[in-house]
């Protein structure tokens, strides 16, 4: 069931790959006496048991490490009502090896001002325990409200500045 899962996440496939015929008979053929996990137990189970184990070995990288550079934006769609607000992460561990991960896609809710966007990006640092100490850079777009939420931030970023992409 472990590499069911894995296979799900990893590969990004549909939780309905487990009800699919092809893939039971593959299952089958390769190992006739295993029961396929159902979609219902890999969505409300394992899937959720498999975010906390990554995100306890995410907080265990992001405590050793000394900065942590970020990315940000606000996804919104003219076809969905739904807005989201992404960070991503990336450091140099071990062996100075570049990290990357994605801590959050959250929904965003009312208006793109400049203090919400703070708000929701200190929650969004917060939740993950990251030190203000140890943001190195921000990278971000140009739009003026994320420009507006990244000073009350006080972050100890490079030369004060936040890295905007145009």
């Amino acid at each position: 069931t472990k590499k069911v899962v894995e296979f799900v996440v990893l590969d990004d496939q549909p939780l309905s790959v487990v009800e699919n015929v092809g893939f039971r008979h593959l299952i089958e053929h390769v190992e006739p006496h295993y029961t396929l996990p159902t979609r219902h137990f890999i969505s409300k189970t394992a899937i959720p048991s498999k975010y906390k184990q990554v995100c306890k070995f995410i907080l265990k990288h992001l405590e050793n490490t000394a900065m942590v550079s970020f990315t940000t934006n606000i996804w919104s769609s003219d076809v969905c009502p739904m807005s989201l607000l992404s960070l991503t992460s990336q450091w140099i561990g071990s062996c100075f090896t570049l990290q990357k991960a994605v801590l959050q896609a959250k929904q965003f809710h009312g208006s793109h001002t400049g203090d919400s966007i703070t708000t929701a990006t200190e929650e969004m640092l917060n939740a993950w325990k990251i030190e203000k100490s140890k943001v190195h850079v921000i990278l971000r777009d140009n739009a003026s409200n994320v420009i507006k939420a990244m000073d009350p931030l006080e972050l100890p970023i490079w030369d004060g500045l936040h890295i905007r992409c145009n």
